[in-house]
Parts: C-alpha cells; sequence; structure tokens
C-alpha cells in the first residue's frame, strides 16, 4: 500500500477514538505485532528508512497535515513547518515527517500559530511519534511507536 494512504488511514483511525481526556497517548511496539503484521512493516520499512534517515539520536515527528490545515508550527523554538491549503490537490493522508534530536529528559516544544502548544516528552526506545489534534473534540492524540507506524490496523 502507498505510504500516504497508510498515514490517513492511521489518522483517521486517531480521530475515531473518543473521550473526555484532553491527551490520549498511545505506545506500539514491533515486537507485539502478530507475525502476519511484522511482515506488512517489514515490506515498507526499508523505503521508509531510505526517505526518511534517522539516527539513534534522533526522532521521527509524524505530524498529520489535516490535524494542522492552514496552520504553522515552530518545534523546539528552531524548525518551522506549515500546512497550507493544497491548491488543485488533496491533503488527504499527507503527513509531514520531521527530525529533531532525542533528549529522553527534555520535551520536544511545538507551538502552533493559532496557540496551541504542547510539549511532548521522548520515551526510552520509541523513535517515531505520531502527533494529531482533533478540533472537533479539542484533544490531542499522540503516539509513540518504536517502528515507522504505517499500519492502520492496530
Amino acid at each position: 500500500m502507498q505510504i500516504n494512504k497508510l498515514l490517513y488511514l492511521t489518522a483517521l483511525l486517531m480521530l475515531s477514538f473518543v473521550s473526555c481526556q484532553n491527551k490520549k497517548l498511545y505506545y506500539l511496539k514491533y515486537e507485539d505485532l502478530p507475525s502476519e503484521k511484522k511482515k506488512e512493516v517489514n515490506e515498507y520499512l526499508g523505503d521508509v528508512k531510505k526517505m526518511y534517515p534517522k539516527k539513534d539520536n534522533e526522532i521521527l515527528l509524524m505530524l498529520g497535515y489535516n490535524c494542522f490545515l492552514n496552520e504553522s508550527v515552530l518545534i523546539n523554538k528552531n524548525i518551522k513547518k506549515e500546512f497550507p491549503e493544497i491548491k488543485n490537490g488533496n491533503s488527504d493522508g499527507k503527513t509531514t515527517m520531521i527530525i529533531v534530536e532525542k533528549k529522553i529528559n527534555k520535551n520536544i516544544e511545538l507551538v502552533f500559530s493559532d496557540g496551541k502548544k504542547i510539549n511532548i516528552m521522548p520515551k526510552e526506545k520509541y523513535d517515531y511519534i505520531s502527533v494529531c489534534y482533533n478540533k472537533k473534540f479539542k484533544e490531542w492524540y499522540i503516539e509513540y511507536y518504536n517502528y515507522p507506524h504505517l499500519n492502520i490496523s492496530e
């Protein structure tokens, strides 16, 4: 399957959870996946690592494009990304990938143009973090993965 399609479905899955909490955290381990799912992950893992190579001291931050449409974000006060509306295109399934330095005892700070702010604490051995904000429910969805989570059936 296409990476963008899988990421879009992941975002939809994240948005389907409803709670009165402000922040939802999810942890998924590659080792805990059934063998069939591991095989699927292994098929595209090589391509993802080629497209977004990261070192052991880095984290791949994945921001769902539709979660932050028409906004910008400042990450750790030095990385700025924008999420403009795509003319003659579709932002469904698009994910912005950002590699940041991993500091286990230091938060990753995200400040958005609309005033939202969140601090994400890196976790040992979880080098991939997916972030989405559900505007309707005013909830953050943060998923920690120890592999590039592109499989939506968890």
